[in-house]
Parts: C-alpha cells; sequence; structure tokens
C-alpha cells in the first residue's frame, strides 16, 4: 500500500491510500485539503512527528478510519472549517500521542469518537460550530485524557462516557450549542465533569460515578438546560457530585 507525505497545498486524487501526514520528518505534514478524495483506507494525521491537516468548505474526505496524534510523541492537529470528513469506521483524536481537532464549520461522521484513547495521550477537541455525528460512542478520555468544549454547533452519539476507564480523565464544558446522548456516563471507572454554562445538552439517563470506587463524577451546572428524560444516578458505585447554580435540570 502506497503511503503519502505532503506539506503543500493539494488538491487529492480519488484513489485508496493512506495517507500519512508527518511520518518522521517535522517539515512534512502541513496540508490544507481543497478537493475531494474518497475510498481512503486510513487517514493519519502526526503519525510519528507533527502532522496539521486543514478542511475547508466545499472539500469531501471519506475513509474508514481517523487518527490525530497516532503513536508516542506525535501530534496532529485537525481544523475543520467546512465540507465533509466521512469516517465509516471510528475516529481516534490522541490515539497514543496528542491529538487536537477544531470544528468551526462542515459535517464529521464516524462509529466511535475516541478523545485521548491510550494511556498517557491526550485528545482535545474545541467545536464552535458544524455537525459531529458519532452513530455509536463517543469517549472524552477513555484510557488517556480527553477534553471537550463546546460554544455552538451539534454533537450526537449514542452513548457518551467521560472518564471511561480507571485512571482516565475527561472533562467536557457546554457554553453552548447541542450535545444529545442517549445514556451519559460523568465518571464511568475514570474521572470525569461535565460543566454546562449554556447550551442544550439532552440525555435518556446519566449517571455520575458509574463503576466501582475509582470512579468519579463531577456535574456543575450554571446555565442552560440540561434534559434528563429517563433516571438520573449520582455515585451509583463511585463518587458523584451534582451542583445547580442556576439553568435548567
Amino acid at each position: 500500500m502506497k503511503s503519502h507525505f505532503f506539506n503543500l497545498p493539494l488538491r487529492f486524487a480519488t484513489a485508496p491510500c493512506l495517507l500519512l501526514l508527518a511520518a518522521a520528518h517535522p517539515a512534512f505534514g502541513a496540508v490544507t485539503f481543497t478537493g475531494d478524495t474518497s475510498n481512503s483506507t486510513t487517514v493519519i494525521v502526526g503519525n510519528t512527528g507533527q502532522g496539521n491537516l486543514t478542511i475547508d468548505d466545499g472539500s469531501s474526505l471519506s475513509n474508514t478510519e481517523g487518527y490525530l496524534g497516532f503513536s508516542t510523541g506525535s501530534n496532529g492537529t485537525v481544523n475543520v472549517n467546512g465540507g465533509n470528513w466521512t469516517n465509516s469506521s471510528a475516529l481516534y483524536i490522541g490515539s497514543s500521542g496528542t491529538g487536537s481537532l477544531t470544528i468551526s464549520s462542515g459535517n464529521i461522521s464516524n462509529t466511535n469518537g475516541i478523545v485521548g484513547n491510550s494511556v498517557g495521550s491526550n485528545g482535545t477537541v474545541n467545536m464552535s460550530g458544524g455537525n459531529w455525528t458519532n452513530s455509536a460512542i463517543l469517549y472524552i478520555g477513555r484510557s488517556g485524557t480527553g477534553s471537550l468544549t463546546i460554544t455552538n454547533g451539534t454533537i450526537s452519539n449514542t452513548y457518551g462516557t467521560v472518564g471511561d476507564d480507571a485512571g482516565s480523565n475527561g472533562t467536557v464544558t457546554v457554553s453552548g450549542g447541542n450535545w444529545t446522548n442517549n445514556d451519559l456516563f460523568i465518571g464511568n471507572r475514570g474521572t470525569g465533569s461535565l460543566t454546562i454554562s449554556g447550551g442544550i445538552v439532552t440525555t435518556t439517563s446519566g449517571t455520575l460515578g458509574r463503576e466501582g470506587t475509582g470512579s468519579n463524577g463531577t456535574v456543575n451546572v450554571s446555565g442552560g438546560t440540561w434534559v434528563n428524560s429517563g433516571s438520573l444516578s449520582v455515585g451509583r458505585s463511585g463518587t458523584g457530585s451534582l451542583t445547580i447554580s442556576s439553568g435548567t435540570v
């Protein structure tokens, strides 16, 4: 399978490929995506070095899996300013390294969204517009450290878990926009926190401090709305804390 290394603005051809941005050389990896490509197998931004990818309005990128910060010590950054990025499988932001995803407009879709995948990894997502659709689970801090900030736009997923595994750390801050979940776990087996100061968070059920004594889930609501249509459990088998100073729950 052919691998490609880029450091110039390009219009990608339509062909199956493994797209590697910054495999080892720090000079490689700055790509502005202004065309379209499909049937790519895997997109890796920051394989062992530093990679940067910008997806502009009118662009369309389609692949199976996406990785931002693939290996330990790597750094991958993606800015989505419009267009469409479709991952038919999972999207990793901070797989074993450091990954950063900024969404200002456009559409991203995948099955699982994984922010801070492995122990020692770090993933960050900042959303100020657009749509991010996770057809399955959204992990914020799966085994590593993950953070999600929503100021506008829409995120949807079936399950949301913030601080999933033991030793993980997940942080979500919502000041605008919409985040829709079926079940939401804050501190599943690790440490998770959710701060709502604006926007709307929707869940059918919520659990804070879900699995084991080492889990810790904290929610602070100082504005906005948390719509929980089903059960809400605070400290099911771990430690949970819910503080409401204003806003609606």
